[in-house]
């Protein structure tokens, strides 16, 4: 008369923890679905950061390709180019600090001089060009401050390297 009586309650007892026992299944379940999805941002995060530096990289060589074939072409003897140009405000109204490096693309070329001016255009028209001395063997730092009027909205900033050495073509950049 026991056997039957317990194993109604055995019965009775696994029915009524089966639904606590799928609501745990559930939420382990929700937990690896939530991990997954994380790491699934994780990595598209990853490859999306990959491939803009692939795409700046090969903006980079594209932009060399043709001063390279202009060089060849033309029998310069040296190629200029502007590397790592950044700008930042200065927390005065309208004054700007910029860096950028002029590097020789001909390993062994000769002294490169002359100078470097800078531009700054906005819908008023420009302001007053910049100056700066060059002279180096491999590559050179530049640096300074721009300012503009208050009035004015600068568009896009030009940097022109006039060499003053033979043999060494100009280089012109507009920047945003």
């Amino acid at each position: 008369m026991l056997e039957p009586l317990a194993e109604y309650m055995r019965t009775v007892g696994s029915e009524r923890d089966a639904p606590f026992d799928r609501i745990s299944n559930l939420k382990q379940q929700n937990i690896i679905f939530i991990q997954s999805q994380q790491i699934d941002r994780e990595v598209s995060r990853n490859l999306s950061r990959q491939l803009k530096e692939a795409q700046d990289k090969q903006l980079a060589l594209e932009k060399e390709v043709p001063l390279l074939r202009h060089l060849i072409q033309e029998g310069a003897g040296g190629f200029l180019q502007l590397k790592d140009f950044k700008i930042e405000a200065t927390g005065t109204p309208g004054e700007f600090r910029y860096g950028f490096t002029v590097r020789q693309l001909v390993q062994g070329f000769r002294e490169s001089t002359g100078k470097i001016e800078i531009r700054v255009i906005g819908e008023r028209g420009e302001t007053t060009d910049l100056y700066h001395k060059m002279k180096f063997n491999h590559f050179q730092n530049f640096q300074g401050s721009i300012k503009v009027p208050d009035d004015f909205e600068p568009e896009r900033l030009v940097i022109e390297v006039k060499p003053k050495t033979d043999k060494i073509t100009p280089v012109s950049e507009t920047l945003p």
